[in-house]
């Protein structure tokens, strides 16, 4: 599934930006329930990090986590 990626996140972080918004909400993680895999976190840090290459600092970049992260 191409949204699993970061390009994916990019893309739509730069269409909201070019449509004007000044900040962008996501869910980065790709599971569903309380605990993650290695591989889960680091694709979420990958795509964070791209989308915040892509739109620049002035964009508020906020992670939504829907409560669904334990602190383990």
């Amino acid at each position: 599934m191409e949204r699993s990626y970061p390009g994916a996140a990019v893309k739509t972080a730069q269409s909201n930006v070019e449509r004007g918004f000044t900040a962008l909400k996501g869910y980065p993680f790709d599971h569903r329930g309380l605990y993650t895999s290695y591989a889960v976190e680091k694709l979420a840090l990958d795509k964070l990090e791209a989308v915040r290459d892509a739109v620049g600092p002035e964009v508020e970049v906020i992670v939504e986590c829907h409560g669904r992260l334990t602190p383990a």
